[in-house]
């Protein structure tokens, strides 16, 4: 059986398997090792600062959101907190003004409100005055 390698970048693949045989050592030293697939790090590494960096944005989105649901409830409320009560008058807008909608999709709505206030109450928001 003979067995096919492919070189893409500095990595040398299996064909069949698409994985890895030998890379070059990931700490630049120059040598070749066997084992695991080093061209997708830096790919990874770029997911996770994109996911980062969008974290941060929401975060900075939310941030104004949240200092007013602190003022108007009169107690500190987290970005989490914050997403679940967006979440919850979102819920509420989609329950209640398609008023000529199908009942099916009303009643989803409906549901998906129960939920959403039941997870803000969970979150520890105050539900009574």
């Amino acid at each position: 059986m003979k067995e096919e390698l492919t070189l893409a970048g500095n990595a040398l693949y299996d064909n069949e398997s698409m994985k890895a045989v030998l890379t070059n050592c990931p700490n630049g030293c120059g040598h070749i090792t066997a084992g695991t697939m080093h061209g997708a790090q830096p790919a990874t590494r770029a997911a996770k600062a994109v996911g980062r960096m969008a974290a941060k944005a929401a975060a900075r989105l939310v941030a104004p959101v949240a200092r007013y649901y602190s003022r108007v409830l009169g107690e500190k409320v987290s970005t989490r907190q914050t997403l679940l009560l967006l979440n919850a008058q979102a819920a509420f807008v989609m329950a209640v003004l398609p008023a000529d909608g199908p009942l099916a999709g009303r009643a989803v709505c409906v549901a998906w409100l129960a939920h959403a206030l039941l997870l803000c109450r969970r979150s520890g928001l105050r539900t009574s005055c």
